[in-house]
């Protein structure tokens, strides 16, 4: 029994997910896969026996944090605009 929660395999592609919602569209029933965000035909869905791998969040080292932080923006000086620019041909 297909339900949202459901961890399912998209039979045509192989994607993995887990179902987000079923909706029907013109007579049509489709399930939203949260792994891709799009709608899949509920005809080649079929539940899956894999666990969805959690991917770890990337954590940012604390001196890159404290470098980003404190970015100042400095003028560069005046820069010459007067050349004339064409297009090639």
């Amino acid at each position: 029994m297909l339900r949202e929660g459901s961890i399912v395999i998209y039979k045509r592609t192989g994607t993995i997910g887990r179902i987000l919602e079923i909706v029907e569209i013109a007579g049509k029933k489709w399930v939203r896969l949260d792994s891709t965000g799009l709608l899949y035909d509920i005809d080649f869905i079929e539940p899956s026996e894999e666990r969805i791998k959690e991917e770890p969040k990337e954590k940012v080292p604390e001196k890159i944090k404290e470098k980003s932080k404190s970015i100042e923006i400095r003028d560069e000086g005046n820069i010459d605009s007067s050349a004339s620019v064409s297009g090639a041909g």
